[in-house]
């Protein structure tokens, strides 16, 4: 898992698939990808 706050080159939703696909050729798995807003819980 990634956690990032780089909209632009990382936490870009159009590109998770693109870096899943060459993870893929080369025989790695794919990587999780997400803000920290994501994976933050918030106690109320």
């Amino acid at each position: 898992m990634i956690v990032s706050w780089n909209f632009k080159h990382i936490v870009n939703y159009q590109k998770i698939p693109l870096f899943n696909a060459v993870n893929a050729l080369q025989g790695y798995r794919s990587i999780a990808i997400y803000s920290p807003l994501e994976v933050v819980q918030h106690e109320k």
